[in-house]
């Protein structure tokens, strides 16, 4: 009885199977159109990386400026970006008394080729006095080093170095003095250019439109090899 009704239903749904069929393909493939789009969504935002940070630990007492080194990771090699430097340091007497000192800053391939260098002046300026809130008792520097910056690779080598090469000696009466640093860390913005700038500035937003534009262009591809068979 039960292939009977089997057979009977088959006879029956035999004339439209050429609509059938196509149908059936079209929402078998939705679930599959709709998982790429959602990773192609994923994949856009995962790729539109915003910023970086890396801490800085300054090697002091070695016969030359405070130094640091570090090995960036997980850039986007055709990616532009603005580097800076960021220093926590005590808002004393003696930081003030330096003055101008140089922030240099050296990017390089992790086989040592040095990919763009840059030095740049800063200083430690004395606190505010307020009468209603205390004084600080340290100052949050941040220095620009570069704008722009293509690294051409996923990995980089950072060597940074921050203080004055004659340590103040010659104006010091031959004391050397070295800037003081609590903390240290070294800063990396997408800069905001072209489609990259864009996505990146909007990361989920250009995420769902491009998981959108896939399902879109997935769909129509198959709508218009389903409809004109309907249409027969």
């Amino acid at each position: 009885l039960l292939s009977s009704a089997i057979v009977l239903g088959l006879e029956t749904l035999r004339p439209y199977t050429f609509q059938i069929v196509p149908v059936a393909t079209w929402v078998l493939l939705i679930p599959l159109v709709t998982f790429f789009s959602t990773i192609a969504g994923f994949y856009v935002w995962k790729s539109a990386s915003i910023s970086w940070s890396y801490p800085l630990y300054l090697q002091y007492g070695d016969g030359s400026s405070p130094y640091a080194q570090t090995v960036i990771t997980d850039l986007v090699a055709r990616q532009r970006y603005d580097v800076s430097l960021s220093l926590v340091v005590p808002a004393n007497d003696a930081n003030i008394a330096l003055g101008n000192f140089m922030t240099s800053l050296t990017l390089a391939t992790t086989s040592n080729h040095t990919i763009a260098a840059a030095r740049r002046p800063g200083n430690v300026m004395p606190p505010r006095k307020s009468w209603l809130f205390s004084t600080s008792v340290t100052r949050i520097l941040t220095i620009p080093l570069m704008e722009s910056f293509i690294p051409g690779t996923s990995a980089v080598s950072a060597f940074v170095e921050v203080g004055r090469h004659d340590r103040w000696a010659p104006l010091n009466g031959g004391l050397e003095k070295e800037i003081t640093v609590q903390e240290a860390s070294l800063h990396g913005v997408v800069h905001q250019h072209g489609i990259r700038g864009l996505i990146s500035r909007f990361p989920s937003a250009a995420g769902i439109v491009a998981g959108l534009i896939f399902f879109i262009t997935c769909t129509t591809v198959i709508g218009t090899c389903v409809i004109p068979v309907l249409l027969t």
